[in-house]
């Protein structure tokens, strides 16, 4: 199985650095957030937050890499967004 898109829900230090990752592995990534401020950030090629190795991923791969935002108001009052993934045989996180 080829991964060749994924979206990542959420772009703290999880959701940040595995887009980095996903779209280290030539996986073009789409990363939402409630914060339209973190995404504008984002779409500036800047980092919100620190995480070793985190911008040096992401500027190498942002043709890989698109940011928006969900207006809060879409989403129905107590939402939680989680994600989980599943790595393909032979895909690793070394």
């Amino acid at each position: 199985m080829e991964i060749k898109a994924a979206c990542v829900v959420g772009l703290g230090y999880v959701g940040l650095t595995l887009s980095a990752f996903l779209a280290s592995k030539g996986i073009w990534v789409h990363g939402v957030d409630v914060d339209e401020d973190k995404v504008e950030v984002l779409r500036q090629g800047e980092m919100p937050l620190h995480e070793p190795g985190v911008k040096e991923l992401l500027s190498e791969h942002r043709d890989k890499l698109h940011f928006s935002t969900i207006p809060k108001r879409l989403l129905p009052p107590q939402t939680r967004c989680s994600y989980a993934w599943v790595l393909p045989a032979g895909l690793t996180a070394a």
